[in-house]
């Protein structure tokens, strides 16, 4: 096989693990030395599914598939099965992705590799508990955290303020100066 047709299932692995939810959020906070690494393997695996899946439409299927090969513009051999793989790595992180919260997945991503901001955030949107937020000029905010921040993508927290206000420069303490739970009321 020559070597330069094994970029296909390597794109294809790439491909899966940035794409299909179960795995995207993880390999977004990953090295890159990292993410390769795994795409090497995802795309290993792809190879060796598309290989047992082109050896067994070819027993299937001879005639069809020696007239697929005696009309294709490239005569390489495993070229086929290459391409396959790639389109496997596609394909199967698209449907995929039909059947994946989103949420849990970034949920389980923040568990297994998150710092302890997020895992804050995750712990308040779970539990629905209060979080306070105090800006860099000592406006602060305490509220309900909506959504937990995509990694690598978003650095901004989803508040929803339940109270607002500042700090007295002098001895920082709490000056309420809003209360959301009115409007909410109304």
């Amino acid at each position: 096989m020559p070597f330069n047709l094994l970029l296909f299932p390597l794109v294809g692995g790439y491909y899966f693990l940035i794409t299909f939810k179960h795995f995207k959020f993880l390999h977004q906070r990953l090295e890159r030395q990292r993410l390769l690494f795994n795409s090497v393997i995802a795309g290993s695996i792809l190879l060796l599914f598309s290989f047992f899946i082109t050896w067994a439409f070819t027993s299937l299927f001879p005639e069809f598939s020696a007239r697929l090969k005696s009309n294709s513009p490239v005569d390489l051999p495993f070229f086929g099965t290459t391409v396959c793989s790639f389109l496997f790595g596609i394909l199967s992180a698209q449907v995929g992705n039909l059947f994946i919260d989103g949420g849990k997945a970034i949920s389980r991503a923040i568990k297994k590799i998150g710092n302890e901001l997020e895992l804050l955030l995750e712990d308040s949107i779970k539990n629905e508990f209060l979080i306070q937020v105090t800006l860099k000029n000592d406006k602060f905010y305490i509220g309900w955290v909506r959504a937990l921040p995509i990694p690598q993508q978003s650095s901004y927290i989803v508040l929803l303020p339940a109270f607002s206000g500042y700090r007295n420069g002098n001895t920082k303490e709490m000056i309420f100066t809003t209360q959301y739970l009115d409007v909410y009321a109304t």
